[in-house]
């Protein structure tokens, strides 16, 4: 069983990268790639880290943190190519533990993953909390906030690859610079029928702190890179911290 990971960056953003790729557990993943977005000394950053380099022009028609974020969509067809399990990843995740489907949240014992297609999401199921009628309500999620495109496992079958070659058409003949592109494509697609990674399998750091027994910590926005000591984040020595001026009003879960 072969596993692939693919993340995305730009040049200014590449010590995300850097920590991302060092975080790995040896021998988990037998391909890296980076999809590496617009100029840099990329040949010489790949062979520094020991990844695959995939040279991606930007369009400077677009708004350019739209398009690092987007255009790692059209790649990731060619990419599951040769692999049995492709995982995308934003540049601000950690791995804290090794991936193994044996793991309960990837058994077929767990509901989530008895039925469904063969791609393992996180799922924002519930909005902010709003008052209606002396009474608590949720706000429906936005279409783009429903599923995170930051952390997508898929498996190589023929619904995952007719899937992504569907994406990246529309992605080569439609895209126009549409904030959340990549995470309403995967809504469009998989809807609620892909498999929910539920718990803190992934800590995005939300509740204060990165709970230390997470697989993985996603330092995602907003405001999570302005709440997080960046320098704990890339120390992989340590579990990534909230700042000091943060931790009285924070709890600190780690």
């Amino acid at each position: 069983m072969s596993f692939s990971i693919v993340t995305c960056t730009d040049w200014n953003y590449r010590r995300w990268t850097t920590t991302l790729i060092n975080s790995l557990h040896p021998h988990q993943f037998s391909k890296r790639y980076v999809i590496a977005v617009g100029e840099g000394d990329w040949k010489s950053y790949g062979a520094q880290l020991g990844v695959t380099i995939i040279p991606q022009p930007f369009n400077h028609a677009m708004d350019p943190i739209r398009w690092c974020q987007n255009v790692r969509m059209r790649h990731l067809r060619a990419l599951i190519e040769d692999c049995d399990y492709l995982l995308q990843v934003d540049s601000d995740v950690r791995q804290n533990k090794r991936l193994s489907l044996k793991h309960q949240f990837f058994s077929p014992k767990n509901k989530k993953n008895m039925y469904g297609h063969p791609v393992w999401v996180v799922y924002k199921h519930y909005g902010k909390k709003i008052p209606i009628g002396g009474l608590i309500g949720r706000q429906q999620v936005n279409n783009r906030f429903k599923i995170n495109a930051g952390w997508v496992l898929y498996q190589n079958t023929s619904f995952t690859r007719n899937m992504l070659a569907e994406i990246q058409k529309e992605f080569d003949t439609n895209y126009n610079n549409e904030d959340g592109w990549d995470q309403i494509q995967l809504w469009n697609h998989l809807k609620k029928n892909a498999k929910d990674l539920v718990g803190k399998y992934i800590d995005d750091g939300a509740k204060g702190g990165y709970w230390r027994h997470a697989h993985w910590w996603h330092c995602k926005g907003p405001g999570k890179k302005e709440t997080t000591d960046l320098e704990s984040w890339h120390d992989l020595k340590q579990v990534p911290k909230p700042q000091l001026s943060d931790i009285n009003s924070i709890p600190y879960r780690y």
